[in-house]
């Protein structure tokens, strides 16, 4: 595991303003190329320490319960009922740990993916895959939940990157839809947010997956639910912008954290 400013895997860090302890956020990462991105400059931007593992080189799932102050589960380009995926069973274990505990958790994509099932809900491919900019739809959930001018602006068109989708949770609060996708998003417990979209990305991110996909996305093109790459990367830079708001505004629902200039 990676820290900032701590030891491998602890949950506390010593903050650079003041110079007190302060607990952590661990971040899961599934697939080389999902990391936290723009999750983890928001973060370093509130001095926020968080320790990163990387499941994709396998390193081990550290104890849920030892003190994280929150817990982010990145997207992967595996699917959330594959359990021939080596570290599933025991990051489903440890998935549920967190949400008995009710310690804050998002989840992005295939992590808001493994909440669903871990929650009971079904998981499962979808006929077309979403790629791309797409709109969705905020619920009064996700307004109430959200910063005042976050649901006064409305949503912007989020970044998708699927083929599976799940069913809303039983228990747990619809936040966002969609016309491809239905469910874009859930919210269980005090602080755990699930979304299918990716609020994380940021332009390099963009870029290396549009370019590690490049000839899959030519062979789609006319599929109106499948965004060309030079399509998104040609709309990245005012997308970007526009979604930032609404992704610093799940960071801090999820955090507990003031609205931004409160």
């Amino acid at each position: 595991m990676h820290s900032r400013a701590s030891g491998p895997g602890s949950p506390f860090s010593i903050a650079r303003a003041g110079g007190r302890m302060t607990r952590r956020i661990l971040v899961v990462q599934h697939s080389h190329n999902e990391g936290p991105a723009a999750l983890a400059a928001f973060l370093d931007a509130l001095d926020i320490g968080w320790t990163l593992c990387r499941l994709d080189r396998g390193e081990p799932l550290p104890d849920p319960l030892a003190g994280w102050r929150a817990v982010a589960l990145l997207g992967g380009t595996m699917s959330a009922y594959d359990d021939s995926v080596p570290f599933l069973a025991a990051e489903l274990r440890f998935i549920e740990r967190l949400l008995g505990a009710d310690q804050p958790v998002l989840g992005i994509c295939l992590g808001a993916q493994l909440l669903a099932r871990v929650l009971g809900a079904r998981v499962e491919a979808m006929p077309v895959r979403e790629i791309g900019w797409h709109p969705v739809r905020m619920s009064p959930q996700a307004a109430a939940l959200l910063s005042r001018e976050t649901a006064a602006a409305g949503v912007p068109h989020v970044f998708q990157w699927h083929g599976d989708a799940f069913e809303l949770p039983a228990g747990s609060q619809r936040l966002f839809m969609g016309d491809v996708c239905p469910e874009q998003g859930f919210h269980v417990g005090t602080r755990t947010i699930a979304v299918q979209f990716h609020p994380e990305v940021d332009e390099p991110t963009l870029r290396q997956w549009v370019r590690a996909e490049a000839a899959w996305l030519a062979r789609q093109r006319g599929q109106p639910q499948v965004q060309a790459g030079e399509e998104i990367l040609g709309e990245a830079v005012a997308r970007l912008a526009a979604l930032r708001p609404l992704s610093e505004a799940l960071y801090r629902a999820w955090l507990d954290l003031p609205p931004r200039g409160h």
